[in-house]
C-alpha cells in the first residue's frame, strides 16, 4: 500500500527560507536551505541548494609612466580566494598604438595567488625615439577563472614623451649685402603638437630673429646687413611643446 497523502497538503501549504549567515569573510559557497510544511504541520519536506561564491576581480589604472619603461596596472580580489584566480585581458590602442608605442596583446593572462587579494601584471612601452605628444592605451578584463568580472574593468596608462627632436640648417657661405640669402630648415623625429611648438632663426647680424610657432617652414630668407653675413653664425632652434630645446643647428 502506498503512503498516504496527509490532508491539507496542496495550495494551502506554506514555504519557509532559511536566510544564510552572513560571514566577515565570504566563504567559498553558501547553502540555503528550503522548507514546506503544511498548513495542519501534519507533513513537511524540505532540501539545500548550494550557491558558489565567487569573488569580483578589478582592475586599476597604471597611471604615467616614461616612453621605455613598464606599466603596472592592478588587480584587486573583493575577497580572498582558496585556490589561485586566473584573469584575462587584453589591450586596446588609444593615441598609442601597438607595437609601435607599447607591447599590446589580444589575449594576455595574470595568476592572482590563493589567498591573496592584490596583484598586477606588467605592459612594457616603447621608446620610438620621436619627439610627440603624450601618448594612451588601456587594458579591458575580458574574464576569469575562479572570480567574475566587476565593474572596473577597464584601466587606462599615459606613455610620456621623453624624445626631442633634431634640427638641421644649410645655406650659403656668404652672401652680397642687402641681397637675400635663402636658408634650408629641416626638423627630425618630431611630429606636430597640440599645443604647437616655436621655433626661432637668429642671422647673427642683429636684426630681428624670424621665429613663429609650429612647424618650421622648409626655407627662410634674409638680407644680411653690413655689421653681419652668413660668414657668421646662424641659429636656427626648435622648442617643442614640453619646452625642451635641444634642437639646435648653425650655419
Amino acid at each position: 500500500m502506498g503512503r498516504r497523502q496527509p490532508a491539507g497538503l496542496g495550495p494551502r501549504h506554506a514555504a519557509h527560507v532559511a536566510e544564510p549567515r552572513v560571514h566577515q569573510r565570504r566563504p567559498a559557497q553558501d547553502t540555503v536551505a528550503l522548507s514546506f510544511t503544511d498548513a495542519a504541520g501534519t507533513a513537511s519536506a524540505s532540501t539545500t541548494v548550494t550557491v558558489n561564491n565567487l569573488p569580483a576581480v578589478s582592475i586599476t589604472d597604471a597611471g604615467s609612466v616614461s616612453e621605455g619603461s613598464t606599466a603596472w596596472f592592478g588587480l584587486a580580489l573583493s575577497s580572498p580566494s582558496s585556490c589561485g584566480v586566473t584573469v584575462y585581458y587584453r589591450t586596446e590602442d588609444g593615441t598609442a598604438r601597438s607595437p609601435g608605442n607599447y607591447s599590446g596583446t589580444a589575449s594576455g593572462s595574470a595568476v592572482i595567488p590563493a589567498e591573496s587579494t592584490m596583484w598586477g601584471f606588467a605592459v612594457q612601452t616603447v621608446d620610438d625615439g620621436i619627439d610627440e605628444p603624450n601618448e594612451t592605451f588601456s587594458v579591458q578584463l575580458t574574464g576569469a577563472c575562479g572570480a567574475t568580472v566587476g565593474a572596473a574593468s577597464t584601466a587606462g596608462a599615459t606613455i610620456l614623451n621623453i624624445d626631442v627632436a633634431s634640427a638641421g640648417i644649410s645655406g650659403p657661405s656668404w652672401a652680397n649685402e642687402g641681397q637675400p640669402a635663402t636658408f634650408a630648415l629641416s626638423l627630425a623625429d618630431y611630429v606636430p603638437q597640440d599645443p604647437a611648438g616655436s621655433w626661432e632663426v637668429d642671422w647673427g647680424d642683429g636684426s630681428q630673429p624670424a621665429s613663429d610657432t609650429g612647424t618650421p617652414p622648409a626655407s627662410v630668407s634674409h638680407a644680411f646687413t653690413g655689421s653681419g653675413g652668413p660668414d657668421d653664425a646662424v641659429i636656427f632652434s626648435f622648442t617643442d611643446a614640453a619646452g625642451n630645446t635641444p634642437a639646435t643647428a648653425c650655419g
